[in-house]
């Protein structure tokens, strides 16, 4: 994995079962843009393993699903 610097910031690039990934890391300090890029990896091996990263579902998307539930085992 190398980082570079590209205009005002750096950028990571890496090869991954043949594919070559390269994007802005949103850095201007080296050291922080150094952290990016192995994240960048993990991201990618963890989707491939089926882990799914991203925001925590809400209640909300399952209160329809709740209500029917509750209704439904609710105690005599």
């Amino acid at each position: 994995m190398s980082v570079f610097k590209r205009g005002r910031y750096y950028h990571y690039e890496f090869e991954y079962r043949g594919r070559r990934y390269r994007a802005s890391t949103h850095r201007r300090n080296k050291q922080a843009a150094q952290l990016v890029s192995p994240n960048e990896k993990k991201r990618l091996l963890d989707e491939e393993q089926g882990f799914v990263v991203g925001k925590l579902p809400l209640f909300e998307d399952f209160a329809d699903d709740f209500l029917l539930y509750s209704k439904n085992n609710q105690a005599a």
